[in-house]
């Protein structure tokens, strides 16, 4: 039975990332299979073209880990 309502299940491989500077603002997206190595790359729900060069807005919906910039640590949503 799970088989059967899988078929009708959409299952994206792929998961957004947006990339924060140590200020916090929004720099780059990234759309991939894995998560980025580097540092600074934060997991979020949804993303949107107008928050580049701003901060992160709260409905973004990060959904990693805290993202760390060298020795600061910047709070994700």
């Amino acid at each position: 039975m799970n088989f059967l309502l899988s078929l009708f299940t959409f299952h994206s491989k792929h998961r957004q990332y947006v990339y924060l500077d140590n200020s916090g603002i929004c720099r780059a997206f990234r759309r991939c299979a894995t998560a980025p190595k580097a540092a600074g790359w934060v997991e979020i729900d949804e993303s949107c073209p107008s928050w580049l060069n701003r901060p992160l807005p709260d409905r973004a919906g990060s959904v990693g880990p805290q993202a760390t910039f060298g020795s600061r640590a910047v709070m994700t949503l």
